[in-house]
């Protein structure tokens, strides 16, 4: 039981962290994914999936329940009912059926996953990297937070942004044009 605690503590915190990441984190799926897999990818800020590809929460079907944050990162993603039929189940679900109900974002052409990740990346990378971040941020608020804590936090992130050098930058850029 301490060594389940201890593996579970250690990926909780890794997946943690990749949330956390001030940058955009994307999941190319050009395969099918079980169990911890499933976990892992809803830590990811978005997901895109090959067509063809299998997602499955099989850990009732081991005798086991997720352990890294999987559930609760899948009912915010999907919601309580589609949460429920997936994981209580097992059942696989297929890449048009994941993009439905919201546990993916993008579903793309066989082979195509992960250059349509680095398409997506490529194009945030073009955005300021401290607003990414602070959007991020912003976004994670919107879901955990109280709507006037989330407000607040809001406010104190336009503050910081409104004074920072990119914000400065963008408007020196956009008066060279």
């Amino acid at each position: 039981a301490d060594d389940a605690r201890a593996f579970s503590a250690r990926m909780t915190g890794l997946l943690r962290q990749v949330e956390q990441l001030p940058i955009l984190v994307v999941a190319a799926v050009a395969g099918d994914v079980y169990g911890g897999g499933c976990e892992l990818i809803t830590a990811c800020d978005l997901r895109v999936a090959e067509r063809g590809i299998q997602l499955s929460f099989r850990q009732a079907r081991m005798g086991l329940s997720t352990g890294w944050g999987g559930t609760t990162r899948l009912v915010h993603l999907v919601g309580m009912g589609a949460a429920k039929r997936l994981m209580l189940t097992g059942l696989p679900c297929e890449a048009e059926e994941a993009l439905r109900i919201g546990l993916v974002d993008e579903v793309v052409d066989l082979g195509a996953a992960l250059e349509r990740a680095k398409a997506i990346v490529i194009a945030t990378a073009q955005g300021a990297r401290g607003a990414v971040a602070r959007l991020k941020r912003g976004i994670h608020d919107a879901v955990h937070l109280d709507r006037d804590a989330s407000y607040a936090r809001e406010l104190d992130r336009f503050v910081e942004a409104w004074s920072s050098e990119e914000h400065r930058a963008a408007l020196a850029a956009r008066k060279k044009r």
